[in-house]
């Protein structure tokens, strides 16, 4: 996102990014707003309304440029308060967690702001959301585009996609503002850096700091479905941790029995084959599992060979031999 001043009011140029992250896609566009012009007066009762009215039309607009068709976009921040854009303002992290060797970080940038004061009241348009605070307290006017998706299907991937406004540039962008669409860059998948679809394990780490975290922190709790949501009242941060559900293995065309508890004597011995890509003598191994439902006897030199779960009591004397786990 780029903001440029007038040329009347000298003001320098200012660029940005929107950012669309998820498991399925991460892509970053620049937007280009040009400020400047009057303000119209408000009346003192009504200015906090109608600054919470105003940022969320800007939203509405940026999200149109942004994420829509639109290419272009005019804006009046209209009324007694200043608008002005902070490009320091908050941070964000994205990475995954709990996969073993995955790349940690996904994504780390300055969120930058755009914020309209009217008195004591603050509304600010950050991340793809809108927010207000008074300085004791902030609150959510709109939420930002993060959807974390799980789906009714158990064969699809969870998915998260959250695009993400940043901004930077010239501070006072008061009166007409014009949006214009730049372009985007893929980021999310990446072959170069490992970041590939699915993810299938861990977790999705996402870390916002911000003077608006309590606005932050209530959007995660009651909007997503995160597993934790965890605050730090100094550092000014909230982190919420999405969690990929492991969808286990499904057990296909096993071979099931019912009668007394199972018995392995002598010479027997438990192993496994996969039918479906060829015979026994083809594909015979040890990664199959044995599931007893009541309890275990063996005796004398019986093998399992593959992991061993018994629902009951388990009698193993005789040198019987397990070569996966007992559990």
């Amino acid at each position: 996102m780029r903001f440029i001043g007038p040329p009347s009011r000298g003001q320098s140029e200012v660029l940005g990014f929107v950012l669309l992250i998820g498991m399925v896609v991460l892509s970053v566009t620049t937007l280009l707003i040009v400020g400047g012009g009057a303000l119209d007066s408000l009346t003192e009762a009504s200015n906090a309304e109608n600054a919470e009215i105003l940022m969320s039309q800007f939203d509405s607009e940026v999200s149109e440029v942004s994420l829509g068709n639109s290419e272009r976009k005019q804006f009046q921040f209209s009324g007694e308060g200043t608008a002005s854009v902070d490009e320091t303002a908050g941070t964000i992290t994205i990475s995954q967690i709990g996969c073993g060797s995955c790349p940690n970080e996904i994504l780390q940038t300055s969120l930058g702001e755009v914020r309209y004061t009217t008195g004591s009241t603050t509304v600010a348009f950050q991340g793809g959301g809108v927010w207000r605070t008074n300085g004791d307290h902030t609150t959510m006017t709109s939420p930002p585009e993060f959807h974390y998706t799980w789906g009714k299907d158990p064969s699809t991937n969870p998915t998260l996609t959250f695009p993400v406004v940043t901004v930077s540039g010239s501070e006072d962008i008061s009166g007409q503002a014009q949006l214009t669409k730049g372009s985007s860059t893929s980021l999310f998948p990446n072959e170069a850096a490992n970041l590939r679809n699915p993810l299938s394990s861990g977790s999705i780490k996402v870390t916002i700091e911000s003077v608006f975290y309590q606005g932050w922190e209530t959007y995660f709790r009651d909007r997503t479905s995160a597993e934790t949501v965890d605050v730090d009242e100094d550092a000014q941060t909230v982190t919420a941790v999405l969690t990929i559900p492991n969808k286990g293995r499904e057990i296909a065309d096993g071979i099931a029995t019912d009668g007394q508890p199972l018995s392995v004597k002598g010479s027997g011995a438990v192993d496994s084959y996969d039918s479906s890509k060829g015979s026994y003598a083809d594909t015979k191994g040890d990664s199959g599992s044995v599931y007893v439902g009541d309890g275990l006897t063996e005796r004398g030199g019986g093998e399992i060979l593959g992991d061993m779960r018994v629902n009951g009591d388990y009698d193993g004397g005789g040198g019987v031999d397990v070569t996966g786990r007992l559990i």
